[in-house]
C-alpha cells in the first residue's frame, strides 16, 4: 500500500473503534462506483478536492 493512502487506513480504523454497532455510517459513492465511508472521504480528501473527491483505491491501482 502506498504511504500516501496509510492515513486513510489509520483514520478508518479509528473512526471504527469509536462507532456505535448499531448506527450506520453514511457512504459516498464516487464518479467511477466505489463507495467509501462518507466520514472517512471527508478526513482523508483535501478540501479543493471536497466537491469532487479522487478515488484513492483507482489511484492506488494507477500507480
Amino acid at each position: 500500500m502506498p504511504d500516501e493512502y496509510a492515513d486513510a487506513y489509520a483514520y478508518a480504523y479509528e473512526y471504527n473503534d469509536d462507532a456505535e454497532p448499531s448506527v450506520l455510517p453514511s457512504v459516498a459513492i464516487l464518479s467511477c462506483g466505489h463507495s467509501f465511508h462518507a466520514i472517512c472521504l471527508e478526513g482523508i480528501t483535501p478540501e479543493e478536492n471536497s466537491s469532487d473527491p479522487p478515488c484513492f483505491f483507482c489511484l492506488s491501482c494507477m500507480s
